[in-house]
């Protein structure tokens, strides 16, 4: 697992609580984060009381934490600080160019400039390495 600062990855999930100066300023971190958390397809378990925000990240269809959870630990102390930290890609050493094609040919994206997400990559890198 990645270092991931101030998060606790004990049990099967990850968790952090983010501390505020007030509550406005932890609604803005929720709302930046929002369309990042949107554009990995991948939803935290999150409570906001007054400044602060609970966060706990797990993948339930698997029943423990995946590299999903820990991209979007890393999104979410990237917008915690101001940020809008673009999701980073496992490209799996494939052309971005070459993913997003079949990508649209294969339904999994609208167009060829949609955005692309892990998920894109990862059924391509299975499509490539074939029936197992």
């Amino acid at each position: 697992m990645a270092t991931l600062d101030g998060w606790d990855a004990s049990g099967e999930a990850l968790t952090k609580t983010y501390e505020f100066d007030d509550f406005r300023a932890a609604i803005d971190f929720m709302c930046r984060a929002a369309e990042r958390i949107d554009e990995l397809n991948h939803h935290p378990e999150w409570t906001n009381v007054y400044n602060r925000v609970e966060v706990r990240l797990s993948s339930h269809d698997v029943g423990r934490v995946t590299d999903r959870d820990e991209r979007l630990a890393h999104v979410l102390d990237a917008c915690a600080g101001g940020g809008t930290a673009e999701p980073e890609l496992d490209t799996f050493g494939h052309d971005p160019a070459d993913v997003r094609r079949w990508g649209v040919e294969n339904g999994l994206l609208a167009n060829e400039s949609a955005p692309l997400q892990q998920e894109t990559f990862t059924a391509y890198h299975e499509a490539a390495q074939g029936p197992r």
